[in-house]
């Protein structure tokens, strides 16, 4: 490798020897992740480097190859064979702020290597087989922030002393920024049978500063009124500790998330969490919970988000959230069947996820949330009435839907992949911007769509319609309109106002025959123009005169003959890249009737000027091997399938 370069990615490969040449001097980047390097010598010359990922490779030595590398701020080295680091491997002027060393053989990390790293702000030693580490870390390395000790030998007492050395009124997290040594030993050794034991150490000062406290994939199973649960040192089991929980007086009294996703929690005692006084998220996510009959909080609190998700919950009384107010509910994933909106206060709320549920119906007469994303995808809703609606986003897609009735304030409207036939949109068409209805069974039932005149995106691709009239005359502000795998046969120019802002419109898989110079002329902003498969045999040659801001144009699985396709190719202006059929493989099998034009294309393209132009140029993808079943990729190997087929006979 010779020049200059900044940045090298070559993760995911397998390399094993590296010559970087003249690019040592200009390198600043590497990322050599998941390869098979074992010799380091190319990149030890790479003095200038600020960030370098050598993850997932075969290194069990580095010597002094970082030595001089003193610009170098992030170095990740995880998941390698190193058993040992010499404070004498960096420079004493090393900038290093970020140093990953996971998933090594290392047995210490003593003193001497502390002392080096003073800029270091981050340190992952996950994973390795460390069975004891020096209480002055704290001070040899005072920039210090986030340390990974998981998995590896530490005793419990151990443990308890190094947390004993935090610096009061500091966020020291010690995993992930989340779990204080969360899952610490490999052997499961248990550091909760001895409460008095873990009392005589500093821990109060260190657990009220906490804010974000998370014990997962646990063997907790009930939830007791939580005085402090940022201590699970070992939390494969778990159990006793939490048996005695209420019992330790240490409150975690700043912290304002709590995670308790992926354990196998099945109830809660009332009030579980009322001792976080400002907590404003909590996650219960992925446990076995099948009802919510207790109060959460406490009444008037404000929670920012409840994750509920993939529970086993069929139903939710009233006193579950009486009185709180919350911005984002997650319900999804669980087995609810209905779902009455008055039980909770959620005016303010800015998101409902009810989706992946079993809910039969959602009816009711009044649902004023402003700003409000309501997700009911993925149930078994048969028709959805809802009146007085102020929502911005409603999906309801995924479901068995017949019959929709929307009347109300709605921004955002998706409910693809249903069964409907009838829709009535009310005082809804004014406000709607998008609506998405897919894979339906409209046909030409699309009245009330076609009042909503602030539309700018609209998709009706698989609703059998054959006409569309003037449906879209007044709609002057829509941009992308999909009418894909529909029944339409005629394309008219006065069905769009000339006014019209239309930049994407898709009608592949219809029925058309022609689409001529009176329908092109209309299109004025159009970018990209979907033809695929219909039965379209010409095409005017003033396309880009008449469309002159096209981009992109689909126009495969058509009746062109090769003479048309080639004069057709031959007008594109040669200093852009127009890009023929869906950006890769322009024209694969460009005919219905399975014309092969490649060799067409190879006998014109002998013009050395063509030639040129279809080597040079990166986009443009013309054509498909059907001798070796494969499209071109790119111009270079398109010109080069015309060599291979020299004596391929023509269809």
């Amino acid at each position: 490798m010779e020049g200059s370069c900044l940045k090298l990615n070559a993760q995911n490969n397998l390399i094993s020897d590296l010559n970087l040449g003249t690019s040592v001097l200009s390198l600043q980047e590497i990322n050599l992740s998941h390869n098979k390097l074992g010799n380091l010598q190319d990149i030890c010359k790479c003095l200038n480097l600020i960030e370098l990922n050598l993850d997932d490779n075969l290194i069990d030595n580095i010597g002094t190859c970082f030595y001089q590398m003193t610009k170098l701020k992030k170095l990740s080295l995880q998941r390698n064979r190193i058993h040992k680091l010499y404070h004498n491997d960096f420079n004493a002027e090393n900038s290093i702020q970020h140093l990953n060393l996971a998933f090594n053989k290392l047995v210490t990390f003593d003193e001497y290597e502390m002392f080096i790293f003073r800029n270091m702000r981050y340190l992952n030693l996950n994973g390795n087989m460390i069975y004891n580490i020096s209480h002055n870390i704290y001070s040899r390395m005072m920039s210090l922030r986030e340390i990974g000790l998981s998995y590896n030998k530490f005793q419990c007492i151990d443990l308890y002393k190094l947390l004993n050395t935090i610096p009061k009124n500091t966020n020291y997290l010690f995993i992930d920024k989340k779990l204080s040594m969360k899952t610490l030993n490999i052997f499961g050794i248990h550091c909760y049978m001895n409460l008095k034991e873990l009392s005589r150490y500093r821990l109060k000062d260190t657990l009220e500063n906490l804010k974000t406290v998370s014990i997962t994939h646990t063997s907790l199973n009930r939830i007791l009124i939580i005085k402090c649960c940022g201590m699970a040192l070992d939390v494969t089991t778990c159990t006793h500790f939490f048996d005695s929980l209420h019992k330790f007086k240490i409150n975690c009294k700043n912290s304002t998330y709590l995670d308790l996703s992926s354990n196998i929690i099945s109830s809660y005692d009332v009030n579980a969490f009322h001792s976080f006084s400002i907590l404003k998220g909590l996650n219960l996510s992925h446990n076995n919970i099948s009802s919510l009959t207790k109060p959460l909080f406490k009444p008037g609190q404000y929670i920012k988000e409840l994750d509920l998700s993939n529970n086993k919950i069929t139903n939710i009384s009233e006193e579950v959230l009486k009185e709180v107010n919350i911005k984002k509910i997650i319900l999804r994933s669980n087995f609810l069947e209905n779902f009455d909106t008055n039980l909770f206060n959620i005016q303010e709320c800015e998101l409902l996820d009810l989706s992946y549920n079993k809910l039969k119906s959602f009816s009711f007469e009044s649902f004023l949330m402003k700003n409000l994303t309501l997700n009911l995808q993925f149930n078994e809703l048969t028709y959805l009435h809802v009146n007085n609606l102020n929502i911005t986003f409603l999906d309801a897609s995924n479901n068995k839907i017949k019959s929709v009735v929307l009347d109300g304030f709605c921004q955002k409207f998706h409910a693809q992949n249903n069964l409907i036939s009838e829709i009535s949109l009310g005082t809804t068409f004014s406000s709607l911007l998008e609506i998405n209805l897919s894979n339906n069974k409209l046909e030409n039932n699309i009245q009330d769509i076609c009042k909503c005149l602030n539309l700018i995106e609209l998709n009706l691709d698989e609703n059998m319609i054959d006409n569309i009239g003037t449906c879209f005359y007044q709609m002057t502000k829509l941009e992308k309109l999909s009418l894909q795998r529909n029944h339409i046969h005629q394309f008219y120019h006065d069905e769009f106002s000339e006014m019209n802002s239309i930049q994407h419109l898709n009608l592949a898989f219809n029925k058309l025959v022609t689409f001529d110079e009176y329908e092109m002329f209309i299109f004025r902003s159009i970018r990209y123009l979907n033809l695929n498969g219909n039965m379209i045999d010409n095409i005017s040659n003033n396309i880009y005169s008449s469309m002159f801001a096209l981009r992109e144009i689909g126009l495969s699985y058509n009746k062109f003959k090769c003479i048309d396709l080639y004069k057709f190719f031959d007008i594109i202006p040669r200093n852009k890249n127009y890009i023929f059929i869906e950006k890769i493989t322009p024209m694969i099998g460009p005919n219905i009737n399975g014309i092969d034009c490649i060799p067409y294309f190879e006998k014109k393209c002998q013009d050395i000027d063509k030639k040129i132009y279809l080597k040079n140029n990166s986009i443009i993808v013309l054509g498909h091997d059907y001798k070796h079943n494969k499209s071109s990729r790119n111009s270079s190997s398109f010109y080069e399938i015309f060599q291979e087929r020299n004596n391929y006979d023509q269809r």
